[in-house]
């Protein structure tokens, strides 16, 4: 039983592949300008959106890490002048209590250093190590060439990744110490990842819209020309009865327009032939001349009755059979076959004897060009 279910899943699996794989072969197929339009089109579409999404979000990081540097410099200026004063009198809880409220408020960790690089006051008490030797810090030592110094490092003490800003404290041009403001990168990244996460539904959901909208776009300018072809198709089966329909006034449109036309012309001009056609058989049966016409293989293409009677059998049987297999076949292939090489009229005159009496009878050759081959009448 479990061998039969099998066999059965696995048998309607592969037909319904089949059956998907030939769907979307025809579609591909019948609609490749569609798909190559669309495909191409929705691959513009998507790099441009993701460059600019991967512009907006490169901006928004730099803004924000400019405007974090901008934020710290403009709370190191304000301390500047209030923790000079105190280092130079000495008020170390003075300089405690202002650093540990504006922490608060500023959501940062404030360290003041002595002029010896030891911690004199920090906002956060409780993990201050006041016996390690902060000189030797990058953000300090950029500070100490460049007034200012920043750096994105592990603190080991706080045992995550940091954001450091510093500034030299100076009294009367001697440096006396150092303020160093330090926040964690985590928040940043959550605000960042928070930030990347919207863009990309937005994104995802523009995506989808324009996708939608490239598709029926592309429709609307792939259908005229599926119809062109359908119109082209029918021709080709020898129908020019029918017509492009909804033209429009672009160049698709006036392409169906001369379609239109060229049916119109093609159709009469058949019309013609055929009447012409049917005058001159009419024309060539009615003769008392037998007219006789072979390919290059000398197998008859057309006869009329004399001509029959001539290779004694009925005009209906003989088309498309070697003249050379019919009374006097042997006869006209030796005069066909010297009209094909002169590439000229040739004549002769024959005996034949029917019913008792002999006549004389005038033979023509006239050879006519065919597709690849040379035909004679």
């Amino acid at each position: 039983m479990r061998v039969l279910l099998s066999s059965s899943y696995h048998s309607l699996s592969e037909k319904i592949r089949l059956r998907l794989h030939k769907f979307f072969m025809f579609k591909m197929i019948r609609q490749r300008i569609y798909w190559k339009l669309f495909l191409s089109n929705s691959f513009f579409i998507i790099a441009i959106l993701v460059f600019v999404i991967t512009s907006v979000i490169t901006k928004f990081e730099t803004l924000l890490k400019e405007e974090r540097v901008k934020n710290l410099k403009d709370k190191i200026a304000i301390l500047e002048p209030m923790v000079a004063a105190r280092i130079g009198a000495n008020d170390i809880q003075g300089l405690q209590d202002i650093i540990s409220s504006i922490s608060k408020e500023a959501l940062v960790r404030i360290t003041i250093l002595r002029g010896d690089g030891t911690v004199l006051a920090d906002s956060k008490k409780e993990v201050v190590a006041s016996d390690i030797n902060h000189w030797h810090r990058p953000e300090i030592q950029e500070a100490m060439i460049h007034n200012f110094g920043k750096t994105t490092r592990y603190s080991e003490l706080l045992d995550q990744n940091m954001f450091y800003m510093a500034r030299m404290v100076s009294d009367q041009r001697e440096v006396i110490g150092a303020i160093r403001l330090s926040m964690p990168m985590k928040p940043i990244r959550e605000q960042i990842k928070n930030l990347k996460l919207v863009i990309f539904w937005i994104a995802s959901f523009g995506i989808i819209i324009t996708l939608l909208c490239n598709y029926l776009l592309t429709g609307l300018i792939t259908r005229p020309i599926m119809s062109l072809m359908g119109i082209c198709n029918t021709m080709l089966r020898g129908n020019y009865t029918k017509k492009v329909k909804d033209l429009g006034r672009d160049e698709i449109g006036r392409l169906g327009f001369t379609l239109n036309r060229l049916s119109d012309d093609i159709r009469e001009k058949i019309e013609t032939i055929s009447m012409e056609r049917a005058q001159l058989n009419s024309m060539l049966r009615a003769m008392c001349e037998g007219i006789i016409s072979v390919n290059g293989q000398n197998r008859i293409l057309f006869c009329n009755l004399s001509g029959a009677k001539f290779i004694n059998l009925g005009p209906s049987t003989v088309k498309n059979i070697s003249i050379l297999e019919f009374e006097n076949g042997a006869l006209l292939g030796r005069l066909l076959d010297k009209a094909r090489k002169q590439n000229r009229v040739v004549k002769r005159e024959v005996k034949k004897e029917s019913q008792g009496v002999e006549r004389v009878v005038s033979l023509h050759a006239a050879p006519f060009p065919l597709k690849n081959d040379i035909g004679v009448v």
